[in-house]
């Protein structure tokens, strides 16, 4: 039997059928529903227990929807806020973007589809370790500022491009970011990029809207050298990632949604570290040292400290943002992709492979034992499982012989791969 949610719809929403208005079920999720028509009625249901979701209307009686649900982001920070319809006011929908963790239209079929992803989401996350570590060094996270303001110039399709290069280079830091990206692409033009407007239509919307909310989450305050350097040992990862998932697509034929999602899910899979890194950096430091200093595999560290991972963590933040489902599984699974539950070469076993080779494109042997494969924390088991054992040297042989000269690998973590570092059937997403 599915878990059944609570659902707190609030103001003059799409119409619910008769049957759907005490339980409602949307693609294998169940839902308790309540109704509330105004802000007043919503806070007494609140009071008596908090849903798992909340969908409000952006204008209500007897108050503006926004209000209802930033007192919510503050009183049950662990509730999914759904904003449903848009303010004809340009800063209410500014704020709309920091307030809700989702905006949808007024119609019925793509609120039931928001709730179908909101729900998988709760049945992935059922023991809300994810939520419960999220809530303890924050309410959820709002999007940083600067992808805020990419992601809403990205709703203009007509304009798009253009639109998303102004507000990419109103921030220096973040226009140069963009540009580095660009020019160190394995399958970039012959020339060099020097324009953010080009490096935007080459990179894509969804790849620049990646690097924006990495560059809000992650950058340093200026004269922290540390802070820094770690920050840039990050990017140097994310980067490197992404460019062996480019390649890996390429050499696998992978092209459209699928393409897209991998590379883009390459470049965010450890963006979870960046949340523990600014909300917990005191527990953040002790799994780092145990991993270190103790020979501690990463995600056995975090699971002890925080009962989930990195991994889990930013899959849960960017699902709550509505990134596609194909990339928060590709996060999720990134160092167990057959956890994914889907047969085949799934953007989470291409990112699994693309970020354990990156830190080694150069000097990987193609040819190489199974003790260097699973040295990179590489899950033979799970390649075996697919039938696809055999195109790890064509991958590796790939990497290699397209790698950017300019790139860097970064520093290969010599701890104890997951496949052998957790007890059978204790093993961390």
């Amino acid at each position: 039997m599915l878990p059944l949610h609570d659902l707190l719809l609030v103001g003059d929403l799409p119409t619910l059928t008769p049957d759907e208005r005490d339980t409602l079920s949307t693609d294998g999720v169940r839902w308790r529903v309540r109704i509330a028509m105004d802000a007043a009625e919503a806070r007494s249901m609140l009071a008596d227990s908090p849903p798992h979701v909340i969908a409000c209307t952006a204008t209500l009686n007897d108050t503006c929807g926004l209000d209802l649900l930033e007192s919510l982001r503050f009183t049950h920070p662990e509730t999914i806020r759904i904003l449903v319809g848009e303010s004809s006011d340009e800063a209410q929908s500014v704020r709309a973007l920091t307030v809700a963790h989702r905006m949808v239209d007024p119609d019925r079929s793509q609120l039931l589809r928001t709730l179908t992803e909101a729900g998988h989401l709760l049945n992935h996350i059922n023991n809300a370790a994810v939520r419960r570590v999220l809530t303890e060094i924050s309410d959820l996270p709002a999007r940083p500022q600067i992808h805020l303001a990419v992601s809403q110039a990205a709703r203009h399709p007509d304009r798009a491009a253009d639109e998303v290069a102004k507000r990419v280079t109103s921030d220096p830091a973040l226009a140069a970011l963009v540009l580095r990206v660009a020019n160190r692409g394995a399958l970039h033009p012959h020339h060099a990029i020097g324009s953010v407007e080009l490096a935007v239509r080459y990179l894509g919307l969804r790849t620049v809207e990646a690097i924006a909310l990495l560059h809000g989450l992650g950058a340093p305050v200026p004269g922290d050298a540390v802070a820094t350097h770690r920050f840039e040992t990050f990017l140097t990862h994310a980067e490197a990632s992404r460019v062996a998932a480019e390649i890996l697509c390429e050499a696998e034929g992978i092209e459209g949604d699928q393409r897209d999602n991998t590379i883009t899910a390459a470049l965010l899979h450890d963006i979870g570290i960046l949340v523990l890194a600014r909300y917990a950096p005191e527990k953040l430091a002790m799994v780092e040292n145990a991993a270190t200093r103790a020979g501690v595999h990463r995600a056995v560290a975090e699971q002890a400290m925080f009962d989930c991972t990195h991994a889990e963590v930013g899959a849960c933040m960017l699902a709550l943002w509505g990134l596609p489902a194909e990339l928060t599984r590709a996060v999720a699974h990134h160092h167990q992709p057959d956890r994914d539950g889907r047969p085949g070469l799934t953007p989470a076993l291409l990112v699994h492979v693309a970020r354990a080779l990156a830190r080694v494109p150069i000097t990987c042997d193609p040819e190489g034992s199974a003790e260097q494969w699973r040295s990179l924390d590489i899950d033979l088991d799970a390649l075996r499982r697919v039938d696809l054992i055999g195109r790890l040297p064509h991958w590796a042989r790939a990497i290699r012989d397209q790698w950017p000269a300019d790139l860097p690998s970064a520093p290969i973590n010599r701890t104890p791969t997951l496949a052998t570092a957790l007890p059978s059937g204790r093993r961390p997403n």
